[in-house]
């Protein structure tokens, strides 16, 4: 698929190679460094749009030496839902490659006038290859992911409800038949056990779960169905509107829980004639609305943090960057510094910090009422968000979410 890419990376090595003995979790999270810096560029996709336009892979490893946090963060989160050693550096450099190997896989797939970023369209395929990697570890012999998916939601149900089977079926609209052999499958995650899909004992398929076992125990499971509870309890207390809007963009359907592909994502543009706004401008903001709107009712329910940002002043350089090209310069590169107030799970008075555009470091020159007074916790994270290179732009105004 890729036969007419190059990938030479000439005058470029690894900034902190892997040392020849055992290696620390730091080494691990650092793989994709380069040394030197790669070319600078407004935002991540720049690099996607060139390795496509020139058959050129150097540029995809640019985008790996910025998005490897983003990529470190995805791992560590899976890996606690799931309930795995999160502290294992080898399995985890596993687990970063095999990620790799899908974000080379799905490149040529990426199609940059469906108006999605790159690092969005990888979102659901990143996941996927994480769940290709748990199934490969637990040596089931299933044909796909989508049966392994499957059989996860059973497990779920398994643990949670009083009748999987029934649960399953009306939420995957089968027969009994079907879900009472993916409960067999599911029952089998304890030992690893190579189970095949076989047809049910009860031949009749009266749905009720005759095989239940009370000594079953699989906690990894939990987090994932408690945190798709509390969302969805979030989700029932927003209007009409913004429900809509929200299952229309994000492709989702919050009844039955169908994912769409994400390139039948509709762009701002159909949005707005969907919702008869006067402008895709109005559809955006009305987006992202009714995303804040879902996240402090979520604060609120206790399923999550969020620290809500408030641009106060910029101060512009005193010797301007010249322009590179017509581009406009992103914020990061005309700007000094800028002045935040942050406000602590979107309650209480607001506190403030001065943040450094050139050097990335910032001063928190008062705490924010909820704040931890020793680690900082709402200030550092609102900190990292604008350390991120993803935002190359300072925002008038942000709220970023985290568990």
């Amino acid at each position: 698929m890729l036969e007419d890419y190059s990938w030479a990376l000439t005058g470029y090595v690894q900034k902190y190679p892997l040392p020849a003995e055992a290696f620390r979790q730091k080494d691990v999270e650092r793989i994709f460094c380069l040394e030197p810096e790669p070319p600078a560029v407004d935002n991540l996709n720049a690099y996607i749009l060139t390795a496509l336009r020139e058959k050129n892979l150097d540029h995809l490893s640019f985008f790996l030496h910025h998005y490897e946090r983003i990529l470190n963060r995805r791992i560590r989160s899976f890996l606690i839902r799931d309930g795995s050693d999160q502290y294992d550096p080898e399995r985890f450099l596993d687990i970063k490659l095999a990620c790799r190997m899908k974000i080379l896989e799905k490149l040529a797939d990426y199609d940059p006038d469906a108006g999605t970023s790159f690092t969005t369209f990888l979102y659901p395929h990143i996941s996927d290859a994480l769940l290709e990697f748990r199934k490969g570890e637990e040596a089931w012999l299933l044909s796909s992911l989508t049966v392994y998916k499957l059989v996860r939601r059973m497990a779920q149900l398994y643990y949670n409800s009083p009748n999987p089977i029934s649960a399953f079926c009306k939420q995957f609209r089968c027969k009994p038949e079907t879900a009472k052999a993916f409960l067999n499958l599911a029952r089998g995650i304890r030992n690893r056990t190579t189970l095949e899909l076989t047809a049910p004992d009860d031949e009749e398929g009266t749905g009720e779960d005759v095989t239940r076992d009370d000594s079953w125990d699989y906690p990894e499971i939990l987090s994932a169905d408690f945190l798709y509870k509390l969302v969805r309890a979030a989700f029932e207390k927003l209007n009409y509107r913004e429900q809509q809007l929200l299952e229309k963009r994000q492709c989702i359907c919050m009844d039955c829980g169908y994912v769409a592909p994400m390139k039948t994502q509709p762009g701002f543009d159909r949005l707005a004639e969907m919702f008869e706004y006067s402008s895709t401008s109005g559809a955006e903001r009305a987006f992202q609305k009714a995303v804040e709107h879902l996240t402090e009712v979520l604060v609120k329910d206790g399923a999550l943090h969020a620290v809500r940002l408030q641009l106060k002043s910029k101060t512009p350089r005193k010797a301007k960057p010249k322009k590179c090209s017509d581009e406009k310069l992103p914020d990061k590169q005309k700007y000094a510094a800028a002045i935040y107030q942050y406000q602590a799970d979107c309650d209480g008075e607001w506190g403030e910090f001065l943040f450094n555009c050139e050097t990335g470091e910032a001063e928190i020159l008062s705490l924010a009422e909820w704040d931890t007074t020793k680690t900082h916790r709402f200030a550092n994270r609102a900190i990292r968000f604008l350390r991120d290179p993803e935002n190359p732009n300072l925002p008038k105004t942000a709220m970023v979410a985290f568990e």
